[in-house]
């Protein structure tokens, strides 16, 4: 999954792999209830509008930020039913 950054000094481009949220079961027989699953973002690449790679260049705390607007981005997409592999 992929979003663009255009609102920024250089607009760049987030490479990303999400694992679809599944809500936890508490309710019924103990054998059928289950914990809440997914929903975490992995950034696999950051880049420039000229493909280079910012990854390596980023602070890690901007590189979180960036997790987390995937994160959100993708569950978004997810409870539209637009989210796709």
């Amino acid at each position: 999954n992929t979003f663009f950054a255009k609102n920024c000094d250089e607009p760049f481009e987030v490479e990303f792999d999400y694992a679809p949220y599944q809500a936890a079961k508490t309710s019924g027989p103990p054998e059928d209830c289950y914990e809440a699953e997914g929903g975490e973002a992995e950034i696999a690449d950051i880049n420039s509008e000229s493909g280079n790679s910012l990854l390596d260049q980023l602070h890690p705390k901007v590189i979180e930020e960036l997790k987390d607007k995937a994160e959100s981005w993708a569950r978004n997409l997810q409870s539209r039913g637009e989210l796709h592999d």
